[in-house]
């Protein structure tokens, strides 16, 4: 073992996780790879995927949805986890030299699952049956397994109002002209 590694490994022998940090970190890998998952299929696709956004949402959603996130007051002051926060880049310094000390992990998973979900909710505010008309005409997600009952009555509705908007002009001109016949 060369000089740096052994360097290395004294101080890494140094930085004890705790079981609840290492439980910590396991739910939020849970959590988080439902993001990882939603940006690789998005992100590397070479057809279309409208019709996958909004049921990853819903999916997103159901992972960061906590019985905190749901009874939060909408009045409540709304945290966007990508601001930046000055007062967290001032505590470089002296993050390193607590590295050594347990946090307190009672009731993080859900402080995260929290701020994700406000931030969903504030960046999707709504996922409402317009944006669902690519899902439904999808065969892998006709169904809409992924929505409520109402949703999915509602988008049937309103898709077949679309279309009956669309058939209506082609009757007319129908109508107007006529195929003569031989």
């Amino acid at each position: 073992m060369d000089l740096d590694s052994k360097k290395d490994a004294k101080r890494l022998k140094q930085i004890m996780i705790t079981d609840d940090e290492w439980d910590l970190i396991a739910d939020l890998t849970e959590v988080l790879s439902t993001f990882a998952d939603a940006t690789e299929d998005l992100g590397g696709s070479k057809y279309v995927t409208n019709s996958m956004r909004t049921p990853m949402l819903m999916e997103i959603i159901k992972t960061v949805t906590t019985d905190l996130a749901n009874n939060q007051d909408s009045d409540e002051e709304e945290d966007d986890a990508f601001e930046n926060n000055d007062a967290e880049e001032g505590q470089d310094s002296t993050q390193n030299s607590k590295i050594n000390e347990p946090i307190n992990t009672f009731g993080l998973l859900d402080e995260v699952k929290s701020k994700l979900y406000k931030n969903i909710k504030k960046y999707y505010p709504t996922l409402f049956t317009e944006s669902l008309i690519p899902s439904i005409l999808d065969p892998r997600f006709k169904k809409l397994d992924f929505s409520p009952e109402a949703q999915k009555i509602e988008t049937k509705r309103h898709l077949q109002e679309l279309f009956n908007n669309e058939k209506r002009p082609k009757e007319i001109e129908k109508e107007w002209h006529p195929l003569s016949k031989p």
